[in-house]
């Protein structure tokens, strides 16, 4: 895959979590099996982290097309560092019991793709 290709997919994926999570909190808490059980905090942090995706994808989308450089370089390292936590800590919370049906495990699957994917770019972007 092309570095091209995966700030795409990566910028487009993590913009529709940031959209559904900042402005269709109710949705998402249906989605994730957890209908009935928002509170203000819980909905305050999932906007929070909804603003940073968005900030996130399209940073990604707007880099898709810049030649290799260390920025675009950082952003795949950034990709593959915040990927690689929400990993781990996902596996952490799957492995306490925190399951949130299907979607505990696209997100995992997400995770581990976006984790090996910008590893896999950091290391053949050629950056002086």
């Amino acid at each position: 895959m092309t570095t091209k290709n995966f700030l795409s997919i990566y910028g487009i994926l993590i913009l529709l979590y940031g959209i559904l999570f900042l402005f269709l909190p109710d949705q998402a808490y249906e989605l994730y099996g957890l209908s009935g059980e928002s509170t203000p905090l819980a909905t305050n942090l999932l906007g929070g982290l909804g603003g940073t995706f968005i900030a996130a994808g399209i940073m990604a989308f707007l880099a898709r097309d810049a030649s290799a450089s260390r920025g675009r370089k950082a952003i795949l390292v950034f990709i593959a560092l915040s990927s690689a936590i929400f990993l781990v800590r996902n596996i952490m919370g799957l492995a306490g019991g925190a399951s949130f049906g299907t979607m505990s495990y696209v997100d995992l699957i997400l995770q581990a793709l976006f984790t090996i994917g910008g590893g896999y770019l950091v290391t053949k972007e050629k950056a002086d």
